[in-house]
């Protein structure tokens, strides 16, 4: 049982992290379609504000589930 449970918690963490990617990859795109934003700004801080709010949404889900 317990190597099950490992093996569940390693899938859990590719799952995050993928999903991790796919927000984070949203973000971006809208953060890059905001003109007046894009050109004060150089590719690695708008990457690195995509992914501070993935992390932030994904943190504010995972309180949020704890409450369910």
């Amino acid at each position: 049982m317990e190597n099950f449970d490992k093996s569940f918690d390693k899938i859990l963490e590719i799952n995050t992290d993928i999903e991790r990617r796919r927000i984070a990859e949203r973000a971006m795109c809208a953060i890059l379609s905001n003109e007046a934003y894009t050109p004060h700004h150089t590719m690695a801080e708008i990457a690195w504000k995509a992914v501070t709010a993935a992390d932030a949404l994904i943190a504010e889900l995972n309180k949020k589930k704890d409450y369910v």
